[in-house]
């Protein structure tokens, strides 16, 4: 937990610098120290396992030593934390790196672990809206407004702030789509209007190059 919470704190400290590269190495490298604690007899990290204890009905780990650990349910909601919040931490040094595709996956498994937090739904929101998605994006911006009416008020106003801007931004897109459209029945409209009035000319010249020929 010590190398874990002074990989999250030199990330954070990286990334307030804008050092964005040297932060999500940071936060990559204690994705892959946190051990995923899981069912019986199934993996949790590179070297250890996980088996029932006989006894206490607990959770054992067992590392590649055989050598042997309890672990608490609040153990395991600590390691669930530092693992929610290097995913939220690196989805975000993602997106400010324009690598939008793996920043809105990060969130996503962010969202698996804790789906009734905000934090989620408010980094993927942001991501999609990189993205251009403004649908989707405005999705989860209602979905973390939700889930935050019992944290603070300025959380409160940041998500409201981001909910009305892609709301102005999905109607913008409304309203260029309807616009294109109507340009371009104008442009037909224009075009066969064209057509009629050169085949007006047209016609007449060639019934007057007939009385012509009959004249002569």
């Amino acid at each position: 937990l010590i190398l874990l919470n002074k990989l999250l704190e030199d990330g954070n400290t990286l990334y307030r610098k804008n050092r964005l590269q040297e932060a999500s190495h940071r936060y990559q490298y204690a994705l892959k120290k946190i051990p995923a604690v899981t069912v019986a007899g199934e993996s949790v990290g590179a070297m250890m396992t996980a088996t029932i204890d006989p006894l206490t009905g607990g959770t054992v780990v067992a590392d590649s030593n055989n050598n042997t650990s309890s672990t608490s349910a609040a153990s395991n909601a600590t390691f669930q934390q530092l693992r929610f919040n290097f995913l939220l931490n690196l989805s975000r040094c993602k997106r400010k790196m324009n690598d939008v595709a793996e920043a809105i996956d990060l969130a996503r498994q962010a969202i698996e672990i804790k789906p009734n937090a905000y934090d989620g739904y408010y980094a993927r929101s942001k991501a999609l809206m990189e993205h251009g998605n403004y649908g989707e994006a405005l999705r989860d911006a209602s979905t973390a407004l939700a889930r935050a009416q019992q944290t603070s008020p300025e959380i409160r106003d940041t998500l409201t702030r981001l909910h009305s801007d892609l709301q102005k931004r999905q109607m913008q897109v409304f309203a260029d789509t309807a616009n294109s459209a109507l340009a371009s029945v104008g442009l037909v409209a224009t075009a066969m209007e064209n057509v009629r009035t050169v085949g007006g000319p047209t016609s007449r010249s060639i019934a007057e190059s007939m009385d012509i020929i009959t004249d002569l």
